[in-house]
């Protein structure tokens, strides 16, 4: 998924290995996301957490957390 330095978070069809997707933040993920309910979430050291949409690949929503996310989030109940 990422690596140092590797801003872009990719989705990848597990039957072909196609890329279905690319979504690129303002710096580094270093963490692995969290799916739930056709919602991919994702933090970045550019101090955003992410919610992108599972299908399609598109920004949701972003909430601002004033610090870099170098961890992976987590999902439960309806909350991040």
């Amino acid at each position: 998924m990422s690596g140092a330095g590797i801003k872009t978070v990719y989705a990848i069809d597990a039957v072909t290995g196609e890329e279905k997707w690319r979504f690129t933040t303002g710096d580094k993920v270093e963490s692995s996301p969290a799916v739930a309910n056709g919602i991919v979430y994702i933090g970045s050291n550019d101090k955003n957490l992410y919610a992108i949409d599972a299908v399609t690949g598109k920004e949701k929503w972003r909430f601002a957390t004033g610090d870099w996310v170098d961890s992976s989030p987590a999902v439960a109940n309806g909350i991040v």
